[in-house]
């Protein structure tokens, strides 16, 4: 489990906004960020825009594939790779 410090792009007051709402980690953040109903709620009660959820969400999964870690995900996201679906559909060459 990581600790929700470890999305690159969320400000330390954000991840203050998401621990007040009892979200620690990237993985209890990825169960309630993985639906529109769960960030819109999420949103409300910190005040994070939805978009925002999403992206860091979306990074959150990147982070998940085995040995991918924040620093990849980062080089994904720079060559256009949103998503572990988005990266699912590249070829690694074009990479």
């Amino acid at each position: 489990m990581s600790s929700i410090n470890s999305i690159n792009g969320m400000s330390h007051q954000e991840a203050t906004s998401l621990r007040r709402a009892r979200v620690r980690t990237t993985s209890t953040f990825l169960q309630i960020a993985a639906s529109r109903s769960g960030r819109a709620l999420l949103s409300k009660e910190t005040g994070i825009s939805s978009p925002k959820l999403l992206h860091w969400a979306k990074r959150a999964e990147l982070m998940k594939v085995k040995d991918l870690g924040r620093d990849y995900a980062d080089l994904l996201e720079v060559s256009g790779v949103e998503s572990v679906a988005d990266l699912k559909r590249r070829n690694s060459e074009s990479l």
